[in-house]
């Protein structure tokens, strides 16, 4: 929670202060709840199920899923414009209003376009490539404006504030599109359409509050080419571009199909796919604080070590939820996955923002950010779209090691390893996922902690939580991280003009990659 202390800090490491009202500080986080809600509605398995229901086969699948990554391309062009014009603000609220004007006309597809699914991935790639000049000039806007001794912990606070009504949500649209799809199973897109219409409506609400956030002044050099190579000139920025693209493709070429294996080879009903999802938000947010911390306290290297290696391993633990088929231990085998990637999504997206900025310069801020978006977003368009390729081609294929016992009466056969369709797909995108583990290994950020360090406060953190719930008869003890969204904001309320804000802190922003 913001404080008068925390206030106090905020004028640290100033380089050019301008009077700001910190109570405006409340349009970011008003912001962030609207944008995530209509992100939760729009996308994830909600969206998948979506394209699914409009009869979208594997390889269209990762085909459309793909060019939500290869729209981020777009932030080349956007760093040109806003180095050119230093209209941030004018920018990302342009952006962000047409984006998701064309939800609406997305939302619509069924009705007005016939389910028409080649036109619908254009529109997605239209809107996706516009919301992507909005999030460019957004990071480098917030780079300048949150201090970078507050940042991990603000943004933080964002993030899990943006989840609540965002888990709330999940729940409400998976019951909602279960009771479409039993009474209403020849128009089941129509129900998707809807909830689209509500988010984009939330999504335009956010608008309001982006108009009231301050922007600092920018610095530009004016140098469009040089700042754009500028960063692939630097060793360890590199070594972070390649680690971290490469982890976005295993990562990219494995989750979009996540809902897909649930939906059709383990017979989830989307309030079931919902729930799970709701599950990775809660561990998510219950992560943020904690890691936040961390990041700040041991450096973001060690914490995104931890973070995308469990992601990696999640990867790896799908296999098992089938032997081969639907198995006892399936459910609670997903909702362990489940907990743990939103451990890893939480510590990744707090700290990948954080390390690029770290180790960016200052001057060429946004094109170092940019840069990292671009490379991700190659890789992650290239691996969604070869993931529906392999979903496909492995479909019908399988690898098993089974453990026979024959007697003249009987025979036992106990499945020991079994590999089939999605599972080979699983098992190849961890196997990359490893790779650029120890490419991020490589990668040197001044003043890391050992991973292990991190390892031993997540553990001891959670060990405190755990016995705060299980000691409920001792009320003076510390209760789990629960954010309180009405008294934080009205706190924030209560904070004064005494404050200034640095125009230009040193690192930049690090909600990357962060949507406004």
């Amino acid at each position: 929670m913001l404080t008068s202390k925390t206030v106090s800090q905020l004028q640290v490491n100033s380089e050019t202060a301008t009077d700001f009202d910190v109570k405006q500080l409340k349009n970011v986080i008003y912001d962030g709840i609207f944008s995530h809600t209509m992100t939760t509605l729009t996308g994830g398995p909600l969206f998948i199920a979506f394209i699914l229901s409009m009869g979208a086969s594997n390889a269209l699948v990762g085909l459309i899923i793909g060019f939500s990554f290869i729209s981020q391309l777009s932030q080349i062009p956007a760093i040109f414009l806003v180095e050119k014009t230093g209209k941030r603000k004018l920018i990302s609220f342009s952006a962000s209003a047409i984006s998701r004007i064309l939800w609406i006309v997305i939302a619509l597809t069924p009705l007005i376009f016939s389910g028409n699914l080649i036109l619908l991935a254009i529109i997605f790639l239209i809107a996706s490539s516009i919301a992507n000049i909005s999030t460019c000039s957004w990071n480098s806007w917030m780079r300048d404006l949150i201090p970078m001794n507050i940042r991990g912990r603000f943004l933080a606070k964002r993030l899990k504030l943006s989840f609540i009504p965002g888990m709330i949500l999940s729940i409400i649209g998976g019951i909602f599109i279960d009771y479409w799809r039993k009474n209403y199973p020849g128009n089941e897109s129509y129900g998707y359409s809807i909830l689209f219409m509500l988010g984009a409506f939330l999504g335009i609400i956010s608008l309001h509050f982006i108009l009231h956030i301050p922007e600092p002044s920018i610095k530009r050099e004016n140098k469009y080419l040089k700042a754009l190579i500028q960063p692939f000139k630097d060793k360890n920025f590199r070594r972070l571009v390649i680690a971290m693209g490469l982890w976005s493709f295993a990562v990219n070429m494995a989750s979009p199909f996540f809902a897909v294996y649930m939906l059709k080879i383990l017979n989830f009903s989307i309030s079931q796919i919902m729930i799970l999802t709701v599950i990775s938000q809660l561990s998510n947010t219950y992560f943020l604080g904690i890691l936040g911390k961390l990041s700040d306290r041991f450096g973001n290297k060690p914490v995104l070590t931890v973070s995308s290696s469990t992601f990696i391993i999640c990867i790896l633990a799908w296999t098992f939820t089938t032997l081969p088929e639907k198995h006892l231990l399936s459910l609670p085998l997903l909702v362990v996955i489940h907990v743990l990637m939103g451990l890893s999504m939480a510590g990744t997206n707090l700290t990948i923002g954080n390390i690029a900025a770290k180790l960016s310069n200052p001057k060429n801020a946004t094109a170092y950010l940019a840069s990292i978006s671009v490379v991700n977003s190659m890789l992650s368009g290239i691996a969604a779209i070869l993931g529906g390729q392999t979903a496909d081609f492995f479909i019908k294929r399988e690898l098993a090691f089974t453990l026979q016992w024959k007697e003249p009466s009987k025979q036992l056969s106990i499945p020991i390893l079994d590999f089939q369709g999605f599972d080979f797909h699983f098992l190849l995108a961890s196997f990359i996922g490893f790779i650029s583990l120890h490419l991020l290994s490589r990668v040197k950020e001044v003043g890391e902690e050992p991973t292990e360090k991190v390892m031993h406060e997540v553990v001891n953190e959670v060990k405190k939580d755990l016995k705060s719930l299980t000691a409920i008869w001792k009320p003076y003890r510390r209760m789990p991280r629960i954010p309180q969204i009405p008294a934080y904001l009205m706190n924030m309320g209560k904070i004064k003009r005494e404050t200034n804000f640095p125009s230009q802190p040193t690192p930049p922003y690090n909600g990357f990659p962060q949507e406004n």
